[in-house]
């Protein structure tokens, strides 16, 4: 994971995000999201990383697993 106040993704890249609600009742989420030059799309919505919610932390999006194959 990589810090957002370290460095942030390139404009248009899609990555994991950590979303921070800042709340005791509400804990953070991991879901994928674009990144705009200065915000994080998901959805229909924006998120930066300042103000409540937030995105804390991001990383790049995992290659999918290979599929597993039948030994004989």
């Amino acid at each position: 994971w990589i810090s957002c106040s370290e460095r942030m993704p390139d404009k248009g890249q899609r990555v994991l995000v950590c979303v921070d609600f800042d709340s005791s009742t509400v804990t953070p989420l991991v879901k994928e999201a674009e990144y705009t030059s200065s915000t994080f799309r998901i959805g229909p919505n924006t998120i930066n990383t300042t103000g409540k919610p937030s995105v804390t932390h991001w990383m790049p999006v995992p290659a999918a697993p290979e599929p597993e194959t039948m030994n004989g």
